[in-house]
């Protein structure tokens, strides 16, 4: 079971690696966030100029509805977050930067930069760039396999 060709061992093992490197990296930046509300964080950052509804954030996060729910009101007691209801359906809500939440990323946009470009290259050490782009596709593949 525990064999070279079981895929899904793998996979976990390097979710945990890459993972645990990510989230260490992340704590020594910004100690009072997990790595899942970074995430969100740059998501966001990276759509400022677009509606974002809790389920597109939960959607592209790949996490439950629940799960999302929970992880935006602790960022929102941090004042990380802002919601306020969509527009086009008030039962529904959209998910804001707060100011707290831009200038944390604006004061640190060079070194959350460093911190993924060498993630990135420790993951691609070795590999040229076809290794790269076959790489690039099999995730993407994986991922849509299981969406």
């Amino acid at each position: 079971m525990f064999s070279d060709d079981n895929l899904g061992i793998k996979i976990n093992i390097i979710n945990n690696l890459v993972g645990n490197h990510f989230q260490q990296e992340i704590k020594k930046l910004f100690p009072e966030l997990t790595s899942s509300q970074f995430a969100i964080l740059t998501y966001l950052f990276d759509r400022k100029d677009q509606i974002v509804s809790q389920d597109a954030l939960a959607a592209a996060m790949h996490t439950s509805h629940p799960t999302m729910r929970n992880i935006i009101k602790r960022m929102v007691a941090k004042n990380l977050l802002l919601i306020r209801p969509l527009k086009t359906d008030k039962r529904k809500v959209e998910v804001i930067l707060s100011k707290k939440s831009k200038s944390l990323i604006l004061d640190n946009k060079d070194n959350i930069n460093l911190i993924i470009n060498n993630i990135n290259k420790k993951i691609t050490n070795g590999m040229d760039k076809k290794d790269l782009k076959q790489l690039n596709f099999l995730f993407s593949e994986i991922i849509n396999n299981f969406s």
